[in-house]
């Protein structure tokens, strides 16, 4: 009773705070508050939205550890408005995000309710009316999920091309229409510098690690040039960027767990050229993300040797992944661009990474 009367009044009195930083159309505030006592900051159950913001890699073991404690087989959560104020289904189901913007003049959402028979769900919406089973995944850029993307950057039509800057070699901005919706692309071309093959076999690692850092990745010829289509998200900012112009980034994805990744996704596919441009933010979540592999996959079957003891960290769910990794899941997986040499040194880089763990 103590810790709800609390709770409740901590809640009154940050809610005029949260009212002013919220846009009429945007249910995120700039700067989130901070944890307090009463659990009402960004770690605490009241706004705790990392299960939907951030790496499913980092957060599922979490949600599966707090269903396991409840002794529940999902968990339904409100207070993060969906991007296209329809009710979407997380993990497999286990997270239902059911906050569909009804406050519409914060919002410009409308009702909804879930309705749950025999274990079947169907959401029911009026304004306007119409009932249908949950969305599944997140919309990750221009209102689209990841599967949807890459059909986009695989099917969209052209409707626009240029060079991306004087003297780029095989490098280009690609405007797509697909579906009614509009989306930007790097196309870069095979067999030149900064070329695909290392984009779409970077693509194709961090997919089968889960540890989605690069952006949405696909083959495919523009005109009469083979390449890859890399999708541009609208809203990130690089690292050189953030820094120069002091961007705050919001607090629901914790930042070292994310490099942690990055530094072990580029020693793992041997990236020599890591630069603060080609790390990218989206500040709202945060969410990293890295591009410009164009020197990937080419060193030896070593750790580099700048590499430093003490900075060597790999969040736990990772390891899983690195250790899972085979050579057959690698050729199935990128073995269209890379070759057996390659991929025999992607895995003695990852056996010494392990085994540089295991000795600290």
């Amino acid at each position: 009773d103590a810790l709800n009367a609390q709770i409740a009044a901590e809640l009154k009195r940050r809610a005029g705070d949260r009212d002013r930083q919220r846009d009429a159309r945007d249910a995120v505030p700039a700067e989130p508050p901070g944890q307090d006592a009463a659990g009402t900051g960004v770690d605490g159950p009241q706004w705790y939205r990392g299960s939907v913001y951030c790496k499913p890699l980092l957060e599922e073991p979490v949600l599966d550890a707090s269903l396991a404690a409840l002794g529940a087989g999902r968990v339904i959560v409100g207070h993060t408005p969906t991007d296209d104020r329809r009710v979407r289904e997380l993990y497999g189901g286990k997270l239902i995000m059911l906050d569909t913007g009804m406050l519409t003049e914060y919002y410009a959402g409308r009702p909804a309710a879930l309705l749950i028979d025999r274990g079947d769900l169907r959401v029911q919406y009026v304004a306007p009316r119409e009932r249908r089973p949950p969305e599944h995944g997140r919309p990750e850029a221009y209102g689209l999920t990841r599967l949807q993307l890459l059909t986009a950057l695989a099917e969209g039509d052209v409707a626009r091309d240029r060079a991306v800057r004087d003297g780029a070699d095989g490098e280009r901005r690609v405007t797509l229409s697909h579906g009614g919706r509009m989306l930007e692309a790097i196309f870069v071309q095979a067999g030149r510098a900064g070329a695909a093959e290392e984009e779409l076999a970077a693509f194709a690692v961090d997919q089968l690690l889960r540890f989605d850092l690069v952006p949405p990745t696909v083959a495919r010829a523009l005109g009469s040039r083979d390449g890859a289509l890399q999708l541009v998200y609208p809203d990130a900012v690089s690292e050189a960027q953030r820094r120069q112009d002091a961007i705050a980034l919001a607090d629901w994805c914790a930042l070292e767990p994310q490099l942690q990744l990055l530094a072990a996704f580029d020693l793992l596919v041997a990236n020599r050229a890591r630069e603060a441009d080609d790390v990218l933010f989206r500040p709202r979540y945060p969410e990293l993300k890295a591009i410009d592999h164009e020197r990937a996959f080419a060193g030896s079957r070593r750790l580099p040797p700048r590499l430093d003891d003490a900075a060597v960290a790999v969040p736990p769910p990772a390891l899983a992944s690195l250790e899972g990794l085979t050579q057959g899941s690698l050729e199935r997986a990128a073995g269209r661009w890379l070759s057996e040499r390659d991929i025999a040194a992607v895995l003695a880089r990852r056996d010494a990474l392990l085994d540089r763990l295991d000795g600290r």
